[in-house]
């Protein structure tokens, strides 16, 4: 038996492990669909408002920035509170952004 320190045990992963990487996945995915669903429908929000390709992108990069920016608030959120409460305002405000989308009439 080697008992040098240098001798690390290597282990397959726990289950729990590989339920948080599944779960962390899930999450991911579907919150990341905000932020590449405006690219699938980018073609129809030029149609629907009758402009070009330029003004339709505005709104994304807006988005965009405020991924940036929200980022780091809840990178802060998640630091201090835990992961639960920026998981449940993140929900909580991209539902409620696409709720608020459905009613727009113009960019």
């Amino acid at each position: 038996m080697n008992t040098h320190p240098s001798v690390v045990s290597i282990s397959i992963d726990s289950p729990y492990s590989w339920f948080r990487l599944i779960i962390s996945l899930l999450i991911s995915m579907v919150g990341g669909v905000g932020m590449w669903s405006v690219v699938v429908i980018l073609p129809a929000v030029q149609a629907e408002f009758g402009v070009g390709r330029s003004e339709a992108s505005f709104p994304y990069t807006l988005t965009m920035v405020g991924f940036a920016f929200g980022g780091v608030l809840m990178g802060r959120l998640a630091d201090r509170f835990g992961i639960l409460l920026p998981l449940a305002l993140g929900a909580a405000t991209l539902s409620a952004g696409y709720v608020m989308s459905a009613f727009v009439t113009s960019l």
